[in-house]
């Protein structure tokens, strides 16, 4: 969570916040004996894990390659163009 907030993908720390709810709930009724529960609880934390990792690294690799084609195009396609020496 650390991470996802620190980089500025809110998305990804927003869908955070609901697995780690789902990983509390999921402990709280594998020790009360409610075994069935904390399956349900353990399987909507993951999905929501790996829903947030997945934006997580989208982020990143569009961040990635906006950062490579700035550098190889020159910044041309910002509309920033080179001055030509004479």
């Amino acid at each position: 969570m650390v991470v996802c907030f620190c980089t500025g993908n809110l998305v990804a720390f927003v869908c955070l916040i609901p697995a780690l709810i789902f990983s509390l709930s999921s402990g709280c009724a594998s020790n009360s004996g409610d075994y069935e529960t904390a399956a349900t609880y353990g399987k909507a934390s993951c999905c929501c894990l790996l829903f947030s990792v997945t934006i997580y690294m989208i982020a990143v690799l569009v961040a990635i390659i906006f950062v490579i084609l700035i550098f190889t195009t020159g910044l041309a396609f910002l509309g920033i163009a080179k001055e030509e020496v004479a």
